[in-house]
């Protein structure tokens, strides 16, 4: 009989540990500070809404490379991101009145084991009423954590 509560204890001890394990892996990755996503919309869309007016209201794209992502700043980089912005502009004329934007899509990614935090990936569907056109375009932002800033990283006319 000594045999099998000395069996049980061991394995109440790796039970334990396995728990420890667990939560030390949570606590690395970051899990237990993953954003609800109430939080998530009203952060989001107190960035966007502006950053998307100051954008659009005269296709500034240095307003959009201001507030890029690393991987949507090298495509902005090439002489026919600027020319697309020209192109639009004139396409379209002045802003009308106020955009509007509407979330279409909240993922949360990560985090990993490697100890990268994850992030959290809005996309929206704008619209914007111009001189010479309706505008329909998506712009989808990402944040690292919590406390970093948003940024975008696709920036898409749909129309005209």
């Amino acid at each position: 009989m000594k045999w099998f509560k000395a069996i049980l204890k061991i394995l109440g001890i790796l039970v334990l540990i396995g728990f420890i394990g667990i939560a030390y892996l949570f606590y690395r990755t970051g899990s237990f500070t993953h954003p609800t996503t109430e939080q998530v919309k009203t952060q989001a869309g107190e960035y966007v809404s502006p950053a998307v007016a100051a954008i659009v209201h005269d296709w500034d794209i240095a307003e959009l490379k201001k507030r890029a992502h690393p991987r949507l700043l090298k495509e902005l980089e090439t002489p026919q991101a600027e020319a697309d912005f020209k192109k639009i502009l004139s396409e379209v004329g002045p802003l009308k009145s106020a955009v509007s934007c509407y979330i279409d899509d909240i993922k949360f990614f990560g985090p990993t084991l490697r100890g990268d935090p994850g992030y959290t990936q809005v996309t929206y569907n704008c619209y914007g009423e111009y001189e010479k056109s309706n505008v329909v375009f998506k712009a989808i932002i990402v944040q690292n954590t919590i406390d970093s800033p948003w940024q975008f990283v696709g920036f898409r006319v749909d129309s005209p």
